[in-house]
């Protein structure tokens, strides 16, 4: 798997991720045309708070897409993730992202918020780590969101499970 910085040439791609039904339930929609897409896909390249990321198989066939924005300091907010993939290429761009946001970018704490419905993410958060400490309601939508924090010391505790797996998958492709 790889993450790369989107592109201006990813705004078809990652408008469809956005606009796919199936992968989208519990995350805001977006009704924006393509070129509304590309400007907002330059504005992310051009901030200073925020990596947008493109996720890739190895063939570079474009499956997914992962940000971490709001960064302010040390601390920052992760989000806009949608896999087209199956579990374990999630799974490896969880341990991707991470690592990335904890050895790259220094985070000491990456915050999201999750849809207390959407059970699949809030396992997926707690298999990479991350740890609910609190709730709130979403204003825009009025649904209940359980807020995570992932830390370094949490993944790294979680890393050598999560590398095990990914092993004996890649041995199976």
């Amino acid at each position: 798997m790889n993450l790369r910085i989107v592109e201006i040439n990813d705004a078809e791609f990652t408008l469809a991720c956005r606009q796919n039904e199936k992968k989208t339930a519990y995350i805001p929609k977006v009704n924006v045309s393509l070129e509304q897409q590309r400007a907002w896909i330059q504005k992310q390249i051009e901030s200073d708070d925020c990596y947008f990321f493109v996720i890739e198989r190895k063939t570079g066939e474009r499956i997914g897409t992962f940000s971490l924005y709001g960064i302010k300091g040390e601390e920052s907010e992760s989000g806009r993730l949608v896999m087209l993939g199956n579990q374990f290429e999630s799974l490896e761009t969880g341990v991707l992202f991470n690592s990335f946001s904890f050895d790259v970018a220094k985070m000491r704490i990456v915050k999201s918020e999750i849809d207390a419905e959407n059970n699949a993410a809030l396992g997926y958060s707690n298999r990479l780590g991350g740890r609910p400490v609190g709730e709130k309601v979403d204003e825009k939508t009025g649904r209940r969101m359980i807020i995570y924090h992932a830390k370094k010391e949490w993944f790294e505790e979680k890393l050598p499970g999560l590398q095990k797996i990914i092993r004996h998958f890649d041995r199976l492709r």
